[in-house]
């Protein structure tokens, strides 16, 4: 699995409003954005209470790109190995702009 703003695959934290998996490199943009944006936690060090696991569970990482990525067409996903700058206009673009969420959802 691949984390949800990147393609980076040690995954390790969440963004739990969002019902998505994020890398490390990705969650310190989350957490960045404020937790009315996304409210990140980690998959091992937090405590997870049912109601969460059940929300992240009907959400992932594939039914949240459906929606915030569904008119993404040319642009790229950052890389691995992207900056924190490049993670960073994505990310918001992503989340905070909407910039490429499928009219179905607007």
């Amino acid at each position: 699995m691949l984390c949800n703003t990147s393609d980076m695959t040690d995954l390790d934290w969440t963004s739990i409003n969002l019902g998505i998996v994020i890398c490390i490199a990705c969650s310190g943009v989350h957490r960045s954005l404020g937790v009315h944006v996304s409210k990140v936690r980690s998959l091992t060090l937090d405590r997870w209470d049912e109601d969460t696991i059940k929300y992240m569970e009907s959400i992932g990482n594939s039914m949240s790109n459906v929606k915030y990525e569904g008119w993404l067409r040319d642009v790229k996903r950052p890389s691995a190995d992207a900056s924190k700058e490049e993670r960073k206009h994505f990310i918001r673009q992503k989340y905070v702009d909407c910039k490429f969420v499928s009219p179905h959802y607007v």
